[in-house]
């Protein structure tokens, strides 16, 4: 397994790209704030078994809720449970809602958002999210682009000596530098390999490189090799499923098969805490079953009528959601890549005393020689993470400043 960094993600990190994404104290009173408003059995539920009993913030809730403690009747077992369930529903809502209040294009003019997220495309980060909000993988979709791609005989190319051309992004600039921006090397005998290191490399620049390769045999394969790149590669973005470690499908699947989707190599999003675009039918007793992604199409609407969010609380026991077979082998994944890590970057997420699986699960497989980084907002988590990772703390970004994100981004990434 290849050795790569880790980039684990809280609810600080969407803040921080995006001041409207609300932490968990403002999270819990918008979700109370729209069930006082309903005129529904939830509205009394709440009121009856949460509101009187002052439980706590919403993720607490939602564990209470979905936890079969000893001392609920049944009665209680199935009331709570289908307000959980709403509650799941009303967090989507209010996020969604957030979300919508970003305008994606001014997000991405700032550069040091757009530099992570290449960044994490390039290096083929594995990021491990604690959020249920998607603004990492809205601003992906639209942002990223393939960074490979692969002309060969075998599939109908019409080349008269290559086997194979492949284009490849030159993130380190071995071959590559702001002068020649484009250069062809040979990749064995019947095989060339063209590196360029900015998706905006023109064809002036293509057809210098291609003139300056001393092979005429591939002079004729080489004569669309700018039309290939701009169609395959410039013009193309990574989807959703891409970035996912499940096997999850496509809402829309349910009722029309999708035919023709193109898979690109990018960042591995591992989203522990569930996601408002993954959706299930939450019975307790289905361990197997299919969970699907909706992409927020109008037309998905009718395949998701009888299906719920993905929320899972980052709570004391999460044995309850380790049922399900996906969401247990996801976890299971991160750990293992985990173990392989040689540098973690913890941004936005202050590892919460309540989330023990989190904690155990950091504690124990995050290696000895890995080298811990945290960014942070909050000033007094400091002693709580030397505690918690000793020696493995090598750096810190830990400061009560907006700007904190902006500068780790900028420090990494040169």
């Amino acid at each position: 397994m290849e050795r790569k960094e880790v980039f684990i993600l809280g609810s600080g990190f969407s803040r921080a790209i995006h001041k409207d994404m609300p932490l968990l104290n403002g999270l819990t009173k918008l979700v109370v704030e729209k069930i006082e408003k309903e005129d529904s059995i939830f509205k009394n539920i709440y009121r009856k078994y949460i509101k009187n009993r002052d439980i706590g913030n919403f993720e607490e809730i939602l564990t209470y809720l979905y936890q079969d403690f000893p001392w609920k009747s049944e009665e209680e077992k199935h009331l709570l449970y289908s307000l959980y369930i709403h509650l799941a529903e009303i967090v989507t809502e209010v996020i969604k809602e957030k979300q919508e209040t970003s305008v994606k294009k001014e997000l991405l003019d700032k550069e040091y958002i757009k530099k992570f997220l290449n960044y994490l495309n390039d290096t083929k980060a594995n990021v491990i999210s604690l959020n249920y909000d998607t603004l990492l993988e809205e601003l992906s979709v639209a942002e990223l682009k393939p960074t490979i791609y692969i002309e060969s005989k075998e599939e109908g190319k019409k080349f008269e000596y290559l086997q194979e051309i492949g284009y490849l992004k030159d993130i380190y600039r071995k071959y590559t530098s702001k002068e020649s921006k484009v250069s062809i090397k040979s990749n064995g005998e019947r095989a060339v390999v063209i590196y360029f290191y900015d998706y905006n490399t023109n064809e002036q620049d293509f057809n210098r490189a291609t003139a300056n390769f001393n092979d005429d045999k591939c002079e004729n394969d080489l004569k669309n090799a700018y039309s290939t790149f701009k169609t395959y590669v410039k013009e193309k973005h990574i989807n959703y499923l891409d970035l996912y470690t499940i096997p999850i499908a496509l809402a829309g699947s349910r009722t029309t098969p999708r035919w023709g989707w193109e898979n690109y190599e990018t960042y591995k999003l591992f989203k522990l805490h569930g996601s408002i675009d993954w959706y299930y039918s939450a019975a307790k007793e289905k361990t197997t079953e299919q969970i699907y992604l909706s992409t927020g199409f109008k037309e998905e609407e009718i395949n998701l009528k009888d299906l719920v969010p993905v929320i899972i609380p980052p709570v004391l026991d999460k044995t309850g959601f380790f049922k399900h077979s996906t969401i247990k082998s996801m976890w299971n994944e991160t750990k293992n890549f985990l173990k392989e890590a040689k540098k973690v970057y913890i941004i936005g997420y202050s590892i919460p005393q309540t989330d023990l699986t989190v904690k155990f699960m950091l504690q124990s497989y995050i290696t000895k020689d890995g080298e811990v980084t945290i960014v942070n907002k909050d000033e007094g988590g400091k002693d709580y993470f030397r505690e918690l990772f000793r020696k493995k703390l090598k750096g810190d970004f830990i400061r009560n400043d907006d700007r904190v994100f902006e500068d780790f981004v900028k420090s990494i990434i040169r």
